[in-house]
């Protein structure tokens, strides 16, 4: 039989389109099970009249490289620092929300002793 009146694909570039298929189903089902967790989380956090906490970094050596708080739902504890004498006024300026990463970035105007 001659290679021109040979038609169709072979046996090996079909494989190889099942393999490449099948991937591509795992990686958007990992993908969506993924989104759904991030949606479920967000529902949890942002209901109506929630109460979000800013939490400071874990170790003193992240917050002097500059790694950012982040928010969670639930209170945490005060670290224990010497609170400084007089009072201080915190006046919010501007907050930004991101979805991606979840995020929230607040500027602030600190006036006070």
């Amino acid at each position: 039989m001659s290679r021109r009146s040979a038609r169709g694909f072979t046996l090996l570039e079909v494989e190889v389109a099942m393999l490449v298929l099948m991937l591509t189903v795992l990686m958007v089902t990992r993908l969506l099970a993924s989104h759904e967790r991030l949606v479920a989380g967000l529902a949890r956090d942002a209901r109506i009249g929630a109460t979000l906490h800013v939490v400071p970094p874990a170790a003193p050596y992240e917050d002097v490289a500059g790694v950012p708080a982040s928010l969670s739902a639930t209170a945490v504890p005060p670290p224990k620092v010497a609170r400084p004498k007089g009072r201080r006024t915190l006046t919010v300026l501007a907050v930004v929300r991101t979805l991606s990463p979840p995020a929230a970035a607040a500027t602030v105007e600190v006036a006070g002793p």
